[in-house]
């Protein structure tokens, strides 16, 4: 006769926090005893060195331009994908309309 599993499942919740609070017990006993106030422990990493932080700047319309090319990129692959098996001329002409408007942001981007 095999045990109820309503019974089981608090059995098994109330013996994985036991053995978590276990291992974390013999963890704080095992670890060593540094004062919070230790002043290696408050040094900082690399040995005390204090780097610079620099600023990079990031240039938004760089940013937003690689953005949409991959935006259209993306949709042309999912469009291609799902079209596959279409007939006819369709997937010819979404390929067409996503290339076109890749070759309108090449354009724009010549003439500033």
């Amino acid at each position: 006769m095999s045990p109820d599993p309503l019974f089981l499942l608090p059995v098994a919740a109330v013996s994985a926090i036991f053995v978590i609070a276990l291992i974390f017990w013999i963890g704080g006993k095992m670890s060593p005893n540094v004062p919070k106030n230790d002043p290696e422990k408050l040094a900082p990493y690399a040995c005390g060195e204090e780097f610079q932080i620099e600023e990079h700047g990031i240039n938004m319309e760089r940013f937003l331009i690689y953005a949409l090319y991959f935006l259209i990129f993306d949709v042309l692959t999912f469009i291609m994908a799902v079209s596959f098996f279409e007939r006819g001329i369709m997937p010819a002409i979404y390929s067409a309309v996503a290339l076109a408007s890749v070759a309108v942001l090449v354009m724009a981007r010549r003439h500033k």
